[in-house]
């Protein structure tokens, strides 16, 4: 899969992240030419899609509506993968091996239109 997190991420998860093999970007690693720093949730959403990426973040509730506005216009989504609150609050480190947990229990993908959450990585 391909991830794209939102600036609720920490940065140091992309960093990490691909350092264990992730295809992970962060919107701060983005040039001027995107400035997609600050941007609004639904433009966010629908960079993601466009760049054929997962959205990541922590504010997952956040982007029901915009999934159903984008499901009804028949637009391009690349799903929504959501930290839970009590992983949001761990180190970089052990979210982008949770991120990295989930990516080898569905190797298959995620489908469009999708949202789903990491847990913790165990051991």
């Amino acid at each position: 899969m391909r991830y794209y997190a939102d600036e609720d991420v920490p940065l140091l998860v992309a960093v990490i992240g691909r350092a264990l093999g992730l295809d992970i970007l962060h919107t701060q690693e983005y040039g001027e030419a995107y400035a997609r720093k600050g941007s609004r949730d639904e433009a966010q959403l629908r960079f993601a899609a466009a760049q054929g990426r997962v959205l990541f973040t922590v504010n997952c509730r956040d982007f029901d509506q915009f999934t159903a506005l984008m499901f009804a216009e028949g637009s391009a989504h690349g799903g929504v993968l959501c930290i839970p609150p009590p992983l949001a609050r761990r180190p970089p480190a052990e979210i982008a091996r949770a991120l990295l947990r989930y990516e080898q229990e569905h190797p298959e993908g995620m489908p469009p239109y999708m949202h789903d959450y990491v847990s913790r990585a165990h051991g």
